[in-house]
């Protein structure tokens, strides 16, 4: 059996507000060089549906209109546990109009790429966005697919046996992100 502890804080609540400004004012100069790309917004939840709500704001501070925020929730497939099941489950609360939209879609962490793939294939099952950005707040490397964030607010070199854990004062009641390892315990 396999515990995990925590190795290193790899950014405090001002260090992840600091990426979410970066993010936001990365996707300000995309959206002003492409007025076209003003789409919509797809947060997975858990963590990217908050991830992408600080972000549009910040980027209404900006002086932006921030694009319409839609949900998705993708059971069965994580980045960080094994294969539970065949396919994906995908849930929308509500239909997400891709067709030839600019679509940016939110994850805390990319990993091995798997739910930002199921993602993927949900929207184009719905139609066939114009173009679809990939932003995450941590990229740890470790692909199984052939996928890369457009924006990684921070990348990060992991082994295996190492875990990334994004906190998110919405759902954790915190904000930080920390490196954790994998410690078999006998």
């Amino acid at each position: 059996m396999a515990t995990l502890r925590e190795k290193r804080e790899l950014a405090d609540a001002a260090e992840v507000a600091r990426l979410v400004a970066a993010t936001a004012e990365h996707l300000a100069r995309e959206l002003r060089n492409n007025p076209e790309s003003s789409g919509l917004f797809v947060g997975i939840q858990r963590r990217g549906v908050p991830f992408a709500r600080r972000v549009a704001h910040h980027l209404e501070h900006l002086g932006l209109k921030p694009p319409a925020l839609y949900t998705m929730d993708i059971r069965f497939y994580t980045d960080d546990l094994r294969l539970v099941s065949e396919r994906p489950r995908v849930t929308l609360p509500k239909p997400i109009p891709v067709q030839d939209q600019h679509i940016f879609v939110f994850d805390d962490v990319l990993f091995t790429g798997w739910t930002a793939f199921a993602a993927l294939q949900s929207l184009f099952r719905l139609g066939t966005p114009r173009r679809v950005y990939l932003v995450t707040l941590v990229d740890r490397g470790h692909r199984a697919m052939p996928l890369c964030a457009d924006f990684a607010a921070l990348t990060v070199e992991t082994t295996l046996q190492e875990v990334i854990h994004v906190h998110l004062q919405e759902v954790d009641g915190e904000d930080r992100i920390v490196l954790l390892e994998r410690e078999e315990v006998p």
